[in-house]
C-alpha cells in the first residue's frame, strides 16, 4: 500500500512540475514575441477541473506580470471586457453611429 501511495504522490509531483514548467515556458514565449508594453488577456483554458483551470490562468498571469515586459489584464476585468466586445459585435453599434 505504501508503494502505491508513494507512486501516486510522485506522479502528482511530476505532473505539477511539468505544468509549472509549461506555464513558465508559455509566459516566456509570449513575452518574447509580443511588443513591449502590450496588454494581454488570458481568457480561456479548459480542463476537467475548475481548480486546475483557475490555477493555470492565475499562474500564467502571475508569470507574465513578473516578467514585466507585457501587462496581463486582471481576471476581474475580463467579464467587463467580454461584455464590451459582445456589445460591439451585436450589431447595435456601428462605425457610422460613432459621434466624435
Amino acid at each position: 500500500m505504501f508503494f502505491w501511495g508513494a507512486l501516486v504522490l510522485f506522479a502528482a509531483f511530476a505532473y505539477a512540475q511539468t505544468l509549472d514548467s509549461a506555464i513558465e515556458n508559455a509566459a516566456g514565449e509570449m513575452s518574447g514575441r509580443l511588443p513591449e508594453k502590450s496588454t494581454v488577456a488570458v481568457i480561456s483554458f479548459q480542463s476537467a477541473s475548475t481548480r486546475l483551470t483557475d490555477y493555470a490562468i492565475d499562474e500564467l498571469n502571475g508569470k507574465l506580470a513578473n516578467i514585466g515586459k507585457i501587462m496581463p489584464v486582471e481576471r476581474r476585468r475580463i467579464n467587463t471586457i467580454r461584455s464590451e466586445l459582445n456589445f460591439n459585435m451585436s450589431g447595435e453599434v456601428s462605425d457610422e453611429s460613432l459621434f466624435i
